[in-house]
């Protein structure tokens, strides 16, 4: 049996940030190609109301983000972590819903 449809209808608020830093590699992920690298942090955070009185099915606090940034960085290693998240408080049952927080890492290291 599937759940029940949401109708999610809400405004937000966003905050975004990011890093100007940025570097070349050769042979990374693409063979014989240079690639630019992204080194700088960045963090991203919405946070919205989906209401009743906006056309959602329930009232429910929306969140979601994302962090990333790179750990070592020296021409011979290269390391990125990054987080992300997103979230559905039910403001009737005081639960949240649809919780998802995912975390992932890169490393290469060259001879």
């Amino acid at each position: 049996m599937f759940p029940a449809d949401r109708e999610l209808v809400y405004p937000f608020l966003q905050l975004e940030y990011g890093e100007n830093r940025f570097a070349t590699a050769f042979n990374l992920d693409e063979l014989y190609r240079t690639e630019d690298l992204y080194l700088g942090q960045q963090l991203l955070v919405r946070v919205g109301y989906a209401s009743k009185e906006f056309g959602s099915d329930q009232n429910r606090v929306v969140l979601e983000g994302r962090y990333s940034s790179t750990l070592v960085f020296d021409g011979r290693q290269f390391w990125q972590h990054s987080v992300s998240w997103e979230a559905l408080l039910n403001n009737y049952s005081g639960n949240s819903e649809d919780l998802l927080v995912s975390y992932s890492n890169r490393y290469f290291f060259r001879h």
